[in-house]
């Protein structure tokens, strides 16, 4: 009997053809994108770590320099660039609240009729912020008193007189005027350092 059959379920072939079958997996982009997204992630945080150990490094090293230089210095040289300092500050000061009483007279000397005249000048100093003038004179006419009134307070000359006041005006028994003035001064006119 011809054995046509095959009676055996085993294969005497190898099943292996050479041929391989590939399987193409799609590739989306979202993955791509995260992908990128984790390698610049990875990076950057490599990149930072390695900042902060740069960073912490010179920390160290610029203390280091910092305690050698302080070993340098000596007490007695601190305290004494410490007291020029304060010397400096308070000339600094001075200069800066001094009042430079010749620019009130250089006014007064150009802004003064000639037929008036000053018989008392007193300056009072409240703050930096008030400082007043009281002058008594005299003049030929009742006229130059007023026109000495118009030019301290006209906006043509510089207005170093605030809130000037004339006042207890009266004639005496020789025809002179006598008058009062009472005004606040700009500070900020009289200040030396403005005056320079």
């Amino acid at each position: 009997m011809d054995n046509k059959f095959q009676t055996s379920f085993i294969p005497k072939k190898s099943l292996d053809d050479n041929r391989k079958v590939s399987v193409k997996t799609p590739i989306s982009i979202f993955s791509v994108f995260a992908t990128i997204v984790i390698v610049v992630t990875v990076v950057a945080s490599l990149g930072l770590w390695g900042y902060s150990y740069f960073l912490d490094k010179q920390i160290v090293d610029s203390g280091k320099r910092l305690q050698e230089a302080n070993a340098t210095f000596k007490d007695e040289d601190v305290n004494e660039v410490l007291a020029f300092d304060n010397k400096l500050k308070s000339a600094a000061t001075l200069i800066n609240n001094h009042i430079a009483m010749s620019s009130v007279f250089e006014f007064l000397q150009e802004n003064t009729l000639k037929n008036l005249r000053y018989d008392s000048f007193s300056i009072e100093y409240f703050s930096p912020n008030r400082v007043s003038v009281t002058m008594k004179g005299q003049a030929r006419s009742f006229g130059a008193v007023a026109r000495q009134a118009e030019l301290f307070t006209s906006s043509s000359t510089k207005r170093l007189f605030t809130e000037p006041v004339f006042s207890d005006v009266t004639s005496d028994e020789k025809g002179l005027i006598s008058f009062s003035f009472i005004s606040a001064i700009d500070p900020n006119l009289i200040l030396y350092k403005n005056n320079l």
